[in-house]
């Protein structure tokens, strides 16, 4: 279409210096044309087929019958080698860089199945490892923040704030952190500053598995989670195990924040799915410096670790345990505080969001918690 618009005004004002030149009686291109008593759309067409005739090879009877003329052709001769040679530099430099990759794939593909053969890894293994990898190549995720290299010149103010209001509302559909930003919002700010991170998970990634340490709250922002009972592998048949399917807006494996855990089965993303991610240690350290804000999860998370105690010991509890579904007196405080959306939205956020971005704190001291 850019070419198209380019050839369009050449004949344009080729057209217009042969009328101008008809007009002041002197010999030009369109003289044997109106001669014949062309129409106006007849002479465009010449025109163009005159300046498309410039960048390529085709031939054309209509020649410059002037010097302005001539001089117009020059200009015009001039700009279609700039153009034909940049387009000509781009096509090849785009089907050696296509040639380059297929050789690449071809070359790895050659050596996976080397590899496979060398170390007699079985058919379906090997099956499962590059249908794995075709999609992960092919996967279409969340811009996430580590895909902007830019942001990364940010001032610390900037990103500060910038990651409270990316993550604050995810956060914040769980009731004890949606407390926790009406009553201390600046401890909210510093956890979402230092940490929370957004990952992406390819289809068939598998984020924790069974007897693996917690480290990380995850909430689920994009796609969907399946959640497998007492799986350490996916090469385990699912068959009779109990799965979970979690969606967009769901959270799991909370008690890592509260008490050293083990998960208890295995997480696999079911397609390209971007989950947030909450780092226990780092919330820890970031929880200590403010007194308020710590007393408060300090006893949230006494109340999480006696429930979980007790419910242990009646039901099969796992990653996906909500004290929250349960109608337990204790919670009824941190209860009283939930959304009735589960979630802020933004525009609540921002409002009200602080003016002053500084230090704050929280959380509970892990050497006196109890592990259930």
């Amino acid at each position: 279409i850019g070419l198209a618009m380019i050839v369009h005004f050449i004949a344009c004002g080729w057209y217009a210096i042969g009328v101008y030149s008809t007009q002041a009686d002197m010999n030009s291109w369109l003289s044997p044309l109106q001669d014949e008593g062309a129409g106006r759309l007849h002479c465009y067409l010449v025109a163009y087929h005159w300046s498309m005739a410039q960048f390529t090879p085709a031939p054309n009877n209509y020649h410059p019958g002037n010097w302005r003329e001539r001089l117009y052709a020059v200009c015009v001769l001039f700009l279609g080698l700039v153009l034909f040679s940049s387009l000509l530099g781009s096509t090849t430099a785009l089907i050696n860089q296509s040639k380059q990759q297929a050789y690449a794939q071809m070359r790895q593909d050659d050596l996976m199945r080397r590899f496979f053969k060398d170390n007699e890894v079985s058919m379906a293994l090997g099956n499962r490892i590059t249908h794995f990898l075709k999609e992960h190549s092919k996967r279409k995720r969340r811009v996430a923040e580590h895909d902007l290299q830019c942001l990364a010149s940010l001032p610390k103010s900037l990103r500060t704030e910038m990651h409270y209001e990316v993550y604050a509302h995810v956060l914040s559909r769980h009731p004890v952190f949606a407390k926790i930003e009406t009553l201390h919002q600046n401890t909210l700010v510093k956890v979402c500053h230092q940490a929370v991170a957004e990952v992406t998970f390819a289809k068939g990634e598998e984020p924790f598995y069974a007897q693996m340490p917690g480290s990380h709250m995850m909430w689920v922002v994009d796609g969907g989670l399946e959640y497998h009972l007492g799986m350490t592998s996916s090469v385990v048949s699912a068959q009779g195990s109990i799965s979970k399917k979690l969606e967009k807006g769901s959270w799991i494996s909370e008690a890592v924040l509260w008490t050293k855990w083990a998960h208890k089965g295995l997480l696999v993303a079911m397609c390209t799915t971007g989950v947030v991610q909450l780092a226990n240690d780092q919330f820890a350290g970031v929880a200590c410096e403010d007194v308020h804000a710590m007393t408060y999860i300090r006893e949230y998370a006494h109340v999480f670790v006696k429930v979980l105690s007790n419910l242990i010991i009646e039901v099969s509890v796992d990653d996906t345990f909500n004290p929250f579904e349960y109608s337990i007196r204790e919670l009824i405080p941190y209860r009283q505080s939930m959304p009735s959306h589960m979630s802020l939205s933004s525009t609540a956020i921002r409002t009200r969001r602080s003016s002053c971005l500084e230090t704050f704190g929280t959380i509970t001291d892990r050497s006196t918690e109890q592990t259930p």
